[in-house]
């Protein structure tokens, strides 16, 4: 099945893996869920329900680029995207951009980036940098092109953000001084993925024969906090709800690799190493 899409920025999503079971399974029960709840009245429900089963499944994805040796890291990341959004209403775009440079720059995928992708990743950039809150994820975006890909693609990818986010106006939103300690705490979390750093990958690449390296997986681990921070400079309070996705993968992850629950070599079987978003 994974055959069928050969694409740095896509991955297969095999059911026969259980946790790519769970990631379908638990996001449309989420959307179920939440569609259940808006058909009997069901008050202050923050998200629509393809909000909610977006958010659970973008979460999970995120949460195995920045922990692919452990699907429960992935799996609890889908169940705190989908509480949160009983609460908030996150952005799927800025959720896409944050899972696409984080896939890119962990290399999980196993396939070098050809013209028409690298296009795609600069095209990408200069979209969010007009889709209001979701620009927050240009930062991760650029930086991973000019890392994976090389100085004058980054160049580019900014230039284009820079010239698209002034000419189009994205919004800023302050709402309140005192979400500075939401944010705080957000990035407190957030910060322990680089204090606690990545080892060396059991896992393969989806193509080929090698490990993910680890380089790749640390570096992609930043980009939870860039955007986070990046959330709340253009938005304030707003930001960091837009931003609850990237919240839920970071933070899980982080809790998991605190708790150190378990033992990933134990785990070769469940990698979610085969999968596409």
């Amino acid at each position: 099945m994974k055959d069928l899409i050969k694409s740095p920025l896509g991955r297969p999503l095999d059911p026969a893996y259980p946790s790519n079971m769970f990631a379908i399974a638990g996001s449309i029960a989420l959307a179920a869920l939440f569609a259940a709840a808006e058909l009997i009245g069901v008050a202050a429900l923050a998200s629509p329900f393809w909000v909610a089963g977006g958010a659970g499944f973008m979460a999970w994805a995120i949460g195995r680029e920045l922990d692919p040796d452990n699907p429960l890291s992935a799996a609890v990341a889908l169940v705190m995207a989908g509480a949160l959004s009983f609460v908030v209403q996150p952005s799927l775009f800025l959720a896409a951009g944050v899972l696409i440079a984080t896939r890119v720059m962990a290399q999980t995928v196993g396939l070098a980036l050809r013209p028409l992708e690298t296009a795609t990743l600069v095209g990408g950039a200069g979209f969010l940098a007009g889709s209001g809150i979701a620009a927050a994820a240009v930062p991760a975006l650029v930086a991973t092109v000019w890392i994976r890909i090389g100085v004058r693609p980054g160049l580019l990818a900014g230039g284009i953000s820079t010239v698209v986010f002034f000419v189009l106006g994205s919004s800023v939103e302050w709402v309140s001084a005192g979400v500075l300690a939401i944010v705080l705490a957000s990035v407190s979390v957030l910060s322990t993925l680089v204090t606690v750093p990545a080892s060396p990958p059991v896992a393969l690449a989806d193509f080929g024969d090698e490990p993910i390296p680890v380089e790749g997986v640390s570096l992609a681990r930043l980009a939870p906090i860039g955007t986070i921070l990046a959330s709340f400079l253009l938005a304030g309070g707003a930001g960091i709800e837009a931003a609850m996705i990237v919240v839920a993968s970071g933070a899980a992850v982080a809790t998991i690799k605190i708790v150190g629950s378990q033992d990933p070599k134990t785990q070769a079987s469940e990698i979610v190493g085969v999968g596409t978003e």
